[in-house]
């Protein structure tokens, strides 16, 4: 995996499908790089980096987990994405809140870091 991430640099999470990953059998790994396992807010993401990762999310196949989403104000949800949208002179990221089960509607500059 470290030889994957070398060959990708990024803050993304890589995914591939295949039939193996070393030894293990697999039909599809997404390998997250370092910065996931550091505080979001010591190193955001770039709004095009929350505008990647949000298209990401919404083109994954299979049940729809909540992604963890951590604002630049320090505070936190856990959402699953169902839209981008131009509102308000801004593009703006729709997610389904995991605890109130209501659209959340965030402007991506405001997005942090989503996990």
């Amino acid at each position: 995996m470290l030889g994957i991430l070398a060959r990708h640099p990024g803050r993304l999470p890589i995914r591939l499908g295949g039939k193996s990953l070393g030894n293990l059998s697999v039909e599809e790994v997404y390998i997250y790089p370092p910065h996931f396992f550091v505080s979001p807010l010591s190193n955001p993401m770039t709004t095009d980096e929350v505008i990647q990762y949000v298209i990401q999310l919404m083109n994954r196949t299979g049940f729809a987990q909540p992604s963890a989403v951590t604002l630049r104000d320090g505070t936190a949800f856990r959402g699953v994405p169902f839209g981008l949208e131009l509102g308000n002179n801004q593009l703006e990221a729709k997610f389904v809140d995991e605890t109130t089960k209501r659209p959340r509607v965030i402007p991506t500059a405001d997005i942090a870091c989503i996990q």
